[in-house]
């Protein structure tokens, strides 16, 4: 992971997650049910999380599809679920975060994550060449 992709990771946690009580909400069986999150470029969702945001883009001859997630699930259950999906070990990148990243197909595939009160944020992107 390159250090400039650590401030995006902030920025995703910092901007775009909703504050616990409103995952705690969503969750709550009494609210309204979280629609399942579709899966990005093919890779799934992890099971149950909220989905915090979504949004596609071209840049510099790639296309680039970013996710981001919410669960009260614990890292070490959601580095299992994606480690054998892009087929590479969690790694820890500072600070309680960590990421498995690995090119597939032609395709980039990181996946960022780390505990943040009480929830596990996790940030998807995946950049392929620009069709």
């Amino acid at each position: 992971m390159s250090k400039a992709s650590i401030p995006v990771l902030f920025a995703l946690i910092a901007c775009g997650c909703k504050p616990p009580r409103d995952v705690t909400d969503a969750r709550n069986p009494s609210s309204k049910a979280a629609a399942p999150v579709a899966a990005l470029a093919g890779l799934e969702a992890y099971p149950g999380a909220i989905e915090v945001s979504r949004k596609e883009h071209d840049e510099g001859g790639f296309h680039i599809a970013e996710l981001a997630l919410s669960t009260p699930d614990l890292p070490a259950k959601v580095a299992a679920f994606y480690e054998p999906r892009v087929q590479a070990k969690a790694m820890p990148i500072g600070s309680g975060l960590m990421s498995i990243q690995n090119d597939i197909a032609g395709n980039h595939y990181q996946i960022d994550f780390g505990r943040f009160n009480e929830e596990t944020t996790i940030s998807i992107t995946i950049k392929s060449a620009a069709p």
